[in-house]
Order: structure tokens, then C-alpha cells, then sequence
């Protein structure tokens, strides 16, 4: 949907930088997948990472990550990496073609199949 200035906007009256924060990665979403089968490798919850981390992971930070709702950045992959020892490139998705943005909505259905898978 377009708003009267032309710009893209998910619902009437959203602003434009609402509308892009409702847009995720496809990379991100791929890399908080792999981070998440490598926590439940080591048959970890979200909660023991948060404990077992003396609360510098913070649960709810991770399943962000997780998610692909929140952009995990380098210092805190390495220390992810580090901490459930395995080299980061383990974690990295794989370079592909794929499109940079997705729409939210696609991402939850995304997210829904992976509830349904596990």
C-alpha cells in the first residue's frame, strides 16, 4: 500500500521507517535458524543459555536472533560461537542468491512451518 507521499507503508498512517523495521533479512532468518539448531544440539533452552552465560545472553535477545527479528552482530556471533564451542562459520549461512528483504508476514509463516517441524 502507498501512502500520498508515494512511499510504501504496511497499514494507513504507518510511517516509512515503521514499514522498513516490519521487513527482515532472509539472511538473518537463515542465520538465527542455524543458531538455533546449534543451541538444541546441546539441549540447551533458551533459559539455561541466559543462566549457563551469567546473563550476558539474555533469553529473550536470543530468540530474537533466533527469530530473525533482531540483527545479530559480529562481536555477538563470535561470543554465541565461542560460548557453545563451535567456529563461527559453523553458524554462517551459506552465499546464495537470494532477495535482501522480506515482508514480515512471509517471515511468520516461515517461522510458523519451523514450530510445526520441531
Amino acid at each position: 500500500m502507498c501512502n500520498t507521499l508515494g512511499m510504501d507503508t504496511a497499514t494507513v498512517g504507518e510511517t516509512p521507517s515503521r514499514a522498513r523495521r516490519r521487513t527482515v533479512s532472509p539472511f538473518y532468518v537463515d542465520l538465527g535458524a542455524r543458531m538455533r539448531r546449534v543451541r538444541k544440539a546441546r539441549k540447551m533452552s533458551l533459559a539455561d543459555v541466559e543462566q549457563l552465560s551469567d546473563r550476558k545472553i539474555r533469553k529473550n535477545v536470543l530468540a530474537s536472533y533466533e527469530l530473525g527479528y533482531r540483527r545479530v552482530g559480529i562481536d555477538a556471533l563470535y561470543g554465541l560461537a565461542g560460548f557453545y564451542g563451535v567456529p563461527v562459520e559453523s553458524i554462517l549461512p551459506p552465499v546464495a542468491d537470494r532477495p535482501l528483504m522480506v515482508p514480515v508476514d512471509e517471515l511468520q509463516a516461515f517461522v510458523d512451518s519451523l514450530r510445526v517441524a520441531s
